[in-house]
């Protein structure tokens, strides 16, 4: 079994979200519109006494209506009037889709034609209409009788009508006085022909219509935050309903194809829109106190458009996407203030360090029988990867709240904001310049791994190994052996010296963990100074630990903050931040937005989105950008990818969800979708990236280790200089002699 570990690089994407807004201004633009409407019907032409109406699209309706005539003198031998006639023709009949026919007809009136003392001796009547595919017909000659007229109501007679026709109507009466006068007269009659022909066509060509120009006309609709006019030009006459109207011919709003305004008059062939939406970004802001103890109350004018050009053209920026600033919409769910999110990041190159394994074998056969030789391995190739996910497990137990056995959150994180003026030049979510995340990272390793060493030193119950047991005459060899070679407590001080006895071991202990936590303290307060050490460290008394730079005397310990260890370390180094950057900017904003944008520095932040701060209902003069900001970069990485998997959101802008995790969330994660490359970059880019230079013997456990004091000798030498001395072949044979007598005592 051949075995390597082959470095190179890979590269990582350090990402860096950055955003811009757009706000709406209004403006002026046309929007055109091209179309051309059906001609008037002339495939239909009438004649006679008849009209031809229009009754719809596709629709005429030839009319023939006759109200009757007033009574006139005749003669005994003189006949009804001639028939009436009307006629049409279709020269189109393949548009014919249907034609209807309906007709109704009344008797003639004779009522003026006599007083009160005249009586009528004789009546005569004639009914009779006559068309292609119908015919009908009634007379009388006897003063009381009466004739039958059958009324037609939309009868089909699309087949005898397709091309056309000709009408015969007689519709008369005679009548004689008792004074032997004789008149005539014709009753009224009307027919309707209804004919539906397949519709010409409305030709629309399209609007020209730029989407910018389209969403300044959204601006305008009712309840909206801008006002404006919309000048209509090129439409032709319409009636009540807003539709056009010729014969044969009706287009309505809704026969156009889409309309990208549909509140607009389709019919414009010309839009001139002036917009205006001054007014609701602009006003004063919210008054704020800064470190300075300066008041601000700034106005913000709102005369900022766009401020996206800088990042738009910043070949280090990649468009992620634009969302609308949450209550940025009116009531028809317009935005009209829009962020677009760009990630500016930065890729690195990493060190690659992976296992690589190869089976040299004597001969091709790899298999006896059913037993074979399998050659794969669960561990993980990846030495950077698996130091990473065993960094993510140390930091669930130094990052982690719990309220009950097994109620326990990890990698929580707090709400956190910065305000902005909506189109205005105030901006409290700049980062500031100074902040330094390898001196972050280096702080946070080297208090975690000092607080690891001695939680561990204490944690056990015995402070020798048996290296240190075995030397003393007295020994049970049997229970020495089954002990651990070394404790918590041994590696913690590096000793090569047996302690005499426990008591010895803990005065030993003790006087370790103080030479640690003093080194330690005194580097916390050199390179971050004294307010970030005392954060960190205080006396037994809780004292300050260092005053004026020296480190105190007495006992020393870990703590002093609620929380968690590394919410301690980041407390500290926000002091620092406060104390030793803060002072020497003029910053005009609050001391929350400066922490924030520290920790933003620190990649430790998530950005949520942004939503209008604003008192009152159809105003955003400033936005808040909320983030969920956590206790190291890690703790963040582990959040976003980690909700992708548990289906737990971020909440919304305005009211953040930055809970962590919980154990049985914890549980169910596959870490195999877990990427923790942007940690490794982290970890290059501060000088704490495990490689094999500095992962050999003597930095990881002799002088180079966190844990020495001065001269350290590695675990190597630690172990060859505490077994010197001792006869492993009289251990073993006292052992056994031991175990030997305590089986024959259990014997019946």
């Amino acid at each position: 079994m051949n075995r390597g570990l082959p470095t190179g690089t890979r590269t990582v994407h350090l990402p860096e979200i950055e955003t811009c807004q757009v706000v709406e201004q209004g403006g002026s633009c046309l929007i055109r519109h091209a179309y051309t409407l059906p001609p008037a019907e002339t495939s239909v032409s009438v004649s006679g006494e008849a009209a031809l109406n229009s009754c719809g699209n596709g629709c005429l309706e030839v009319v023939f209506d006759v109200a009757g005539t007033d009574p006139e003198p005749s003669c005994p031998t003189c006949g009804f009037p001639s028939p009436r006639t009307f006629d049409f023709a279709i020269t189109d009949p393949g548009r014919v889709e249907r034609i209807g026919v309906s007709l109704t007809a009344g008797d003639a009136d004779f009522g003026a034609i006599c007083g009160a003392d005249c009586t009528l001796t004789a009546r005569e009547q004639s009914w009779e209409v006559t068309f292609p595919g119908y015919h009908d017909a009634d007379s009388s000659q006897m003063l009381g009788d009466t004739i039958t007229r059958q009324a037609l109501s939309d009868r089909n007679l699309t087949t005898a009508l397709r091309t056309g026709g000709q009408f015969h109507v007689t519709n008369a009466a005679r009548v004689q006085t008792d004074a032997g006068q004789w008149s005539v007269a014709e009753g009224s009659v009307q027919i309707r022909v209804r004919i539906n022909l397949t519709p010409l066509p409305l030709t629309d060509q399209g609007w020209d219509a730029a989407p910018a120009c389209i969403h300044l006309a959204e601006t305008m609709k009712p309840g909206g935050f801008c006002t404006g006019t919309a000048t209509c030009s090129g439409a032709p006459p319409l009636d009540a309903a807003g539709c056009y109207s010729a014969l044969g011919v009706r287009i309505c709003p809704s026969d156009f194809a889409a309309n990208p305004v549909p509140w607009l008059n389709p019919f414009c062939r010309e839009l001139a829109i002036e917009s205006e939406c001054s007014g609701f970004n602009s006003g004063p802001m919210s008054c704020w106190t800064d470190p300075q103890g300066e008041t601000h109350c700034p106005y913000n004018p709102g005369d900022i458009a766009d401020d996206c050009a800088t990042l738009a053209g910043d070949p280090r920026c990649q468009f992620q996407e634009s969302v609308c600033v949450e209550g940025a919409r009116d009531s028809h769910g317009l935005c009209y203030v829009t962020e677009s999110r760009y990630d500016c990041g930065t890729d690195t190159d990493i060190p690659a360090i992976a296992r690589q394994t190869e089976m040299a074998c004597a001969g091709p056969v790899r298999c006896l029988g059913d037993d074979c030789l399998d050659l794969t391995y669960e561990q993980s190739d990846d030495f950077a990867e698996a130091a990473a996910a065993l960094q993510a497990a140390e930091f669930v137990l130094l990052d982690s709240n719990c309220t009950a056995p097994g109620q326990c959150e990890v990698f929580a994180g707090e709400a956190a904001e910065c305000k902005q003026a909506v189109g205005g030049v105030v901006d409290c979510c700049e980062t500031p310049q100074g902040i330094s995340q390898v001196d972050y990272i280096q702080l946070m390793f080297m208090v975690t791994k000092v607080d690891a060493a001695i939680m561990a030193s204490e944690s056990g119950s015995t402070l020798r190994g048996s290296w240190e047991v075995l030397r003393d005459p007295l020994v049970d060899s049997w229970d020495a052996v089954t002990d651990a070679f070394t404790t918590a407590a041994n590696n913690l001080m590096g000793k090569t010296a047996a302690s005499a006895s426990e008591g010895a071991a803990r005065l030993s202990l003790d006087a370790a963990k103080q030479a640690i936590m003093r080194q330690t303290v005194q580097w916390v307060a050199n390179v971050f100074g004294d307010a970030a050490a005392n954060a960190l460290f205080v006396t037994s008394g809780g004292g300050p630990a260092v005053v004026g730079g020296s480190v105190q005397a007495g006992q020393l310990q870990l703590g002093g903050l609620l929380g968690t260890t590394l919410s301690w370390i980041m407390t500290a180094y926000m002091i620092y931040s406060v104390l030793m950057i803060l002072i020497r900017i003029i910053w005009k904003c609050e001391q929350d937005e400066f922490e924030l944008g520290a920790k933003r520095e620190l990649r430790s932040c998530h950005y949520v989105g942004s939503y209008c701060k604003t008192d009152f209902l159809g105003l955003c003069i400033e936005k808040r950008k909320s983030y969920c900001c956590f206790n190291s970069p890690l703790a963040r990485i582990i959040n976003q990818q980690a909700r992708a998997q548990t289906g737990h959101g971020w909440g919304s802008a305005k009211s953040p969800d930055c809970s962590g995790l919980s154990l049985q969330e914890l549980e169910s994660l596959d870490w195999e979708r877990i990427d923790l490359s942007e940690w490794l970059a982290i970890l290059a880019e501060s000088g704490q990236y495990p490689t094999a230079a500095n992962l050999d013997i003597e930095t990881l456990t002799g002088t180079g280790s966190e844990l020495s004091t001065g001269t350290r000798a590695d675990a190597a030498e630690r172990s060859v200089l505490r077994a010197d001395g001792l006869d492993g072949g009289d251990i073993v044979h006292d052992a056994a002699s031991t175990l030997r007598e305590q089986i024959n005592a259990d014997l019946p």
